[in-house]
Parts: structure tokens; sequence; C-alpha cells
């Protein structure tokens, strides 16, 4: 028996593999996207270093943001998922603490929301992300995030 399309997301999320997947959020086939995007999101103790200037943090919140909102764009569901599972992959030379890795990825969290993927970032919504960190080549950091319709508990809610 062939893995389903969300297997296989999955197993490329865990080999660093690149792919994109997308499908209309429907009740048969559930919406899921692998969106992965180069660079690296600052870490709070990388932010840390800015000093006093809040300028450039905003800055940095901005870009990620819209990085992946525009990304996104043209593979929204019919309308935002209301339960989600996001799984959220740093590829980066050094390993980051627990708090970097899962501060980093607020700004591209917030553009699921603004990119209308998800209905919102809030626990009851998304519960807690699974973070995880992959070594990657120096100066070739990217992020990977993948993002699943939760069926089972938009059934039970509903």
């Amino acid at each position: 028996m062939g893995l389903t399309k969300l297997q296989k997301a999955k197993e490329l999320l865990k080999l660093g593999q690149s792919q994109d997947f997308c499908a209309l959020y429907n009740v048969e086939d559930p919406y899921f996207i692998t969106l992965e995007l180069p660079g690296l999101p600052k870490t709070e103790n990388a932010k840390s270093r800015f000093g006093g200037s809040i300028f450039p943090l905003v800055q940095e919140k901005k870009k990620w943001k819209s990085l992946v909102a525009y990304s996104l764009m043209l593979r929204k569901p019919l309308k935002p998922i209301e339960y989600a599972i996001v799984h959220c992959v740093r590829f980066s030379s050094n390993c980051p603490d627990h708090d970097g890795l899962v501060s980093s990825f607020k700004s591209v969290i917030d553009g699921l929301v603004a990119a209308k993927i998800i209905q919102d970032d809030k626990m009851k919504n998304i519960g807690m992300p699974q973070y995880h960190w992959v070594k990657a080549p120096p100066r070739h950091g990217k992020i990977r995030v993948l993002v699943e319709a939760d069926l089972e508990k938009s059934q039970l809610q509903g």
C-alpha cells in the first residue's frame, strides 16, 4: 500500500527534502501544505544583539510574516483552517536552544494567519506546534513549515 500525500509530506520533513504539497480543504482530503523558505528568522538570542533599538526587530517580524503570507497567497484553503497541526523545522549550522527555536517561528506562524491559512494562532486552534532542528551546512539555512487540518478536533468541536 502506498503512502498518502500527508504521510509522504511528513517523511519529507524528516528527510530534509524540498517538496510542496497542496490540496483543497474538504472532509475527504484534509488540507495540508509544506512551505520551505530560504534564510533563517532570528532567534531570541540573536534579537537581543540588536541593542536597544526596536526598529530592526519590527523589520525582522514584518519580513517573515510577509514572506510567508506572500508565498502562500495562491495556496489558501476555501476558508481558514479552524483547527490545525503545525510542524516547524529549522535547518541551520548551529543548534538553537528550545526558546530560541520556538520564538524564531512566531512571525512565521503570524504569516499563516495573515495568509488566511489558519484561523488563529491561539492554543485552541493550533495547540502547541511541533518544533524541530536539522543540521545544515553554513550559509544554507532555511525553514520548513507543515500545516495540516486537524479533522479529528474539528469533528469533536463541531
